[in-house]
């Protein structure tokens, strides 16, 4: 059983989560590295990242693994070429992300407001964090994996008694601010790899019509969209 927490959390949740609420920061923007270099952050790990937003510090308790910081600045540098005289990363402030096990569940505590800045700003960043946060929270593999898919597009599985449906929904912009999105970037050899349980897949139709290549190897479907434009709906019957 999963469980996944923000920083928009009622206090009840900081118990769960085994971390002490202590006070809110909010920088103009925040730096931030991953630490954790287990399972699904191990992807992330030490990269600087960066978001706009505010973050809750707070202090791990007993059974807790810290996954990453929140950076302070260095007051030391400051880039006065920047037009929001932008100062350097420092070193870390507070936990940015925490992992319990509580029973058979794993608890996935943010402390910054990470889908505020994906909403907001669409910020990738943001998205591959919580992301990776839904997968090592998660008990088992994912029933769909996909590749050369950036985390702006939405994808959802529909299961019914006939099939399954793949819903995408591409928010990839180029803007500055990408809400709302005006402009859709494309994107081109989209592949997905879906467990369909050893069931043979009868058909694969797109709800656009747009060309899509499908090979079924055992237990898994694998996928490939030539071009995703603003959305695509895949329909398998099995």
């Amino acid at each position: 059983m999963p469980l996944l927490m923000s920083v928009s959390a009622r206090p009840g949740f900081h118990r769960i989560a085994s971390v002490r609420k202590a006070d809110g920061e909010f920088p103009l923007h925040t730096y931030y590295r991953v630490t954790e270099r287990e399972g699904a952050w191990g992807v992330l790990a030490d990269a600087l990242r960066s978001f706009q937003g505010s973050y809750e510090s707070v202090g791990p308790q007993a059974g807790t693994r810290v996954l990453g910081h929140v950076l302070g600045f260095d007051s030391d540098r400051r880039s006065d070429q920047h037009i929001l005289q932008v100062t350097w990363p420092g070193e870390p402030m507070a936990p940015l992300a925490t992992e319990r096990r509580l029973g058979d569940a794993r608890v996935v505590y943010i402390a910054p407001d990470l889908c505020a800045a994906a909403r907001r700003y669409g910020d990738a960043d943001s998205l591959a964090v919580l992301a990776a946060a839904v997968r090592a929270a998660s008990s088992g593999p994912p029933p769909l994996v996909v590749e050369n898919i950036p985390p702006s597009v939405e994808v959802t599985i529909h299961r019914g008694q006939r099939g399954v449906a793949v819903v995408l929904v591409n928010q990839t912009s180029n803007q500055y601010l990408a809400d709302p999105v005006r402009y859709v970037v494309p994107i081109h050899e989209a592949r997905l790899t879906l467990d369909c349980g050893r069931k043979k897949v009868r058909s694969v139709r797109t709800v656009t019509g747009a060309d899509l290549h499908w090979r079924q190897a055992d237990d898994r479907l694998n996928l490939t969209l030539p071009r995703l434009g603003d959305y695509e709906g895949i329909l398998i019957e099995q």
